[in-house]
């Protein structure tokens, strides 16, 4: 290929391009909106680094450069009562976070910045006919998981990141509080799966902050700088090759089923579709070869947490204990997939293809 054309501007559709410009390609973006991943103005996310996705980081930034990112060595987990569970670790950290949108510091900007001191033409508020590119890296095709919270300033926080789980509020997904720098952070909740409740995700919002009486100390007294939404879709395809064409991040519904955490699969797939081309390799092989084990590890999550209630939630901390190190939760944690879901498995894929129901 003379000249590589990219649909999307996104993490993956920009890691894509940054490794086909380090090979000499030429290459051009087109994306629609007026930057990079227009859905934040300012929010945070997360790389974890434990279980199969330890040393992610490192994996990542052979990749690319990587934004700054905030280490956390404790994680506190809450029951629908507030029961609280601990996790920590001293040796590594458990979970990075990074921001997302307009910032310099944010990994839409990072990539950015990359791509075009490498040469790389993007055009933006411009696109073209889907056959007419190479790589389609267009985001989420709908919405399975949508979040909505706030990015909040001055949060009254431990060094931490915090998750709750309770189905008042956050519908078959959880609810979080995820700082970046100096007690700034998202505050948000979540729903999965339930799209007849999605637009009710602001009032189920609002009424996490009545419930919750952890979450509306954490803000008290903090600065709300802006609106946090957004949704994703996530899948197990079977190719992500179609007529050469080749599918990157959410495009492809590369999405962790259970908690949504993206921009993994978004560095990896922008990268592995990048190297199909240089190296003439079979794309379907090079990403099922390197996650999707984890894809379909993450869909069987989904189908544990689809089905638990309230009750389920409150035996699930209580079995965790209330502090508990990284170790340990990592062995607890292999107790809640049942070995009936490997059988399954296959049966609740094909289900969610047909009926987008787990």
């Amino acid at each position: 290929m003379d000249k590589i054309k990219i649909l999307g501007a996104g993490v993956s559709g920009l890691t894509a391009a940054i490794t086909l410009a380090k090979a000499g390609k030429e290459v051009e973006i087109y994306e629609a909106g007026e930057r990079p991943n227009q859905r934040f103005n300012h929010a945070v996310h997360a790389f974890r680094n434990y279980g199969f996705e330890s040393g992610t980081v490192e994996k990542l930034s052979k990749i690319v450069k990587l934004p700054p990112l905030k280490e956390f060595y404790r994680v506190f987990k809450f029951s629908p009562s507030l029961k609280k569970c601990e996790i920590h670790s001293k040796e590594k950290p458990i979970f990075y976070s990074f921001l997302r949108g307009e910032s310099k510091k944010s990994i839409d900007q990072v990539l950015l910045k990359q791509a075009q001191d490498l040469g790389v033409r993007i055009f933006f508020n411009k696109t073209i006919k889907k056959s007419e590119a190479n790589i389609i890296a267009t985001g989420a095709k709908r919405i399975d998981g949508i979040a909505y919270g706030f990015f909040f300033k001055d949060l009254n926080i431990e060094d931490a990141v915090y998750t709750f789980y309770d189905n008042r509020y956050a519908l078959h997904g959880y609810a979080y509080i995820l700082p970046y720098d100096k007690n700034s952070g998202d505050v948000v909740t979540t729903a999965f799966c339930c799209r007849n409740e999605f637009p009710l995700i602001k009032k189920f919002y609002f009424k996490m902050l009545k419930i919750n009486k952890v979450i509306s100390n954490a803000i008290d007294g903090a600065e709300k700088v802006c609106e946090v939404i957004g949704g994703g879709n996530f899948d197990v395809p079977f190719s992500a090759n179609n007529n050469n064409q080749y599918y990157v991040g959410e495009a492809a519904g590369f999405q962790d089923g259970s908690k949504c955490f993206g921009v993994k699969f978004a560095i990896l797939s922008g990268f592995l579709a990048a190297k199909s081309i240089l190296e003439n390799k079979d794309y379907n092989e090079l990403w099922k070869e390197e996650f999707k084990r984890d894809l379909v590890y993450y869909f069987k999550r989904r189908i544990i947490y689809q089905r638990m209630e309230n009750k389920d939630f409150e035996k699930m901390i209580k079995r965790l204990g209330e502090k508990i190190s990284l170790e340990e939760h990592e062995e607890k944690k292999k107790e809640e997939n049942p070995k009936i879901l490997d059988i399954a498995y296959p049966f609740y894929l094909l289900k969610w293809k047909l009926f987008r129901e787990i």
